[in-house]
């Protein structure tokens, strides 16, 4: 007689094998995660946005908006940029610390498991660690810029240990954090410069609303003169 399944949705899917109705149980345990393993890997930075509103934050910003609502409204809002482009670099440095932490510990689980002979480890001498001191604490020659905008292209051997690896990685971290902050400040400085300019432009609509119509036009020239507008 033919066996017939029992009507209504099936959860099985004939992986099976032997009496029908028999179970399988996963005899190996998960694996356990190693320490790299543990930290997510960074493949976004978007998250370091998000910056928390402490409660003094709240507390200021929270206040009746007093009678001249606008100042009071673009002042609060440069305070907030302020607030945000400190949390932001807070967040980054943090994330890409993580990241550095990740990346040294993966390196170190991977020479324990391949461990190569102390002869293949390459060192700097003594005499080179000096030099390369020397040359970090030496004072910067004026009219050089120092900013490395184009990084040589690295052709890496076909047998390169776990350390330089890592040296180059963690090198790469930090060209990526220094990117990341340089086009920040930059993006919140242009911000910035907008609302101040918002903020000067309402105070002196505000300071010509009490003059007469003659008197006006002094007071801009008044005002190039020192630089404002």
């Amino acid at each position: 007689m033919a066996f017939n399944p029992p009507s209504g949705p099936s959860h099985g899917h004939g992986h099976g094998h032997g009496h029908p109705g028999a179970h399988h149980h996963n005899t190996h345990p998960p694996r356990e995660l190693k320490p790299s393993e543990r930290i997510p890997e960074l493949v976004n930075l978007a998250p370091s946005m998000f910056v928390p509103l402490n409660d003094e934050f709240l507390a200021k910003h929270l206040q009746p908006v007093p009678r001249n609502r606008r100042v009071e409204m673009l002042k609060r809002i440069m305070d907030s940029i302020e607030h945000q482009r400190a949390g932001v670099k807070e967040n980054l440095i943090a994330m890409l610390e993580r990241e550095k932490i990740r990346i040294t510990l993966a390196a170190a689980e991977r020479q324990a498991e391949n461990p190569m002979p102390s002869g293949a480890m390459l060192a700097l001498n003594t005499d080179e660690t000096d030099m390369m001191i020397r040359n970090m604490e030496a004072d910067p020659i004026p009219g050089v810029d120092y900013n490395v905008r184009m990084l040589p292209s690295f052709n890496a051997p076909a047998q390169i240990s776990i350390h330089d690896v890592l040296i180059q990685q963690l090198l790469d971290l930090a060209e990526r954090l220094t990117i990341q902050l340089s086009g920040y400040e930059g993006h919140m400085d242009g911000v910035k410069r907008y609302y101040q300019d918002c903020l000067e432009k309402e105070l002196m609509r505000i300071q010509e609303a009490g003059l007469r119509p003659e008197e006006r036009g002094h007071v801009r020239m008044q005002d190039a003169d020192m630089g404002g507008f």
